[in-house]
């Protein structure tokens, strides 16, 4: 008989990161969950390199406050 063990979830800050739901040439888009309140969210996650690189900061920046006025009901934008 095999026992299956749960595969440990990567969690960052107090999100635990699920399945990708996104993917671009910068970014992947994951399922969260906050392990304090249970709210599920969906986090961008942006390769900080490849974005520093090609001198996008700027324009990530943009794109992400003009996605507020779309369906977006909040938007945090940690940069580690």
């Amino acid at each position: 008989m095999s026992v299956k063990v749960p595969a440990a979830r990567t969690r960052v800050g107090k999100y635990e990161l699920g399945k990708t739901i996104g993917e671009g040439s910068f970014a992947k888009v994951k399922v969260a969950k906050n392990v304090q309140t249970g709210d599920v969210v969906a986090i961008k996650i942006l390769d900080r390199d490849q974005v520093l690189r090609h001198k996008m900061v700027e324009q990530v920046l943009i794109i992400n406050a003009n996605l507020l006025s779309t369906s977006v009901l909040s938007l945090s934008v940690p940069w580690e």
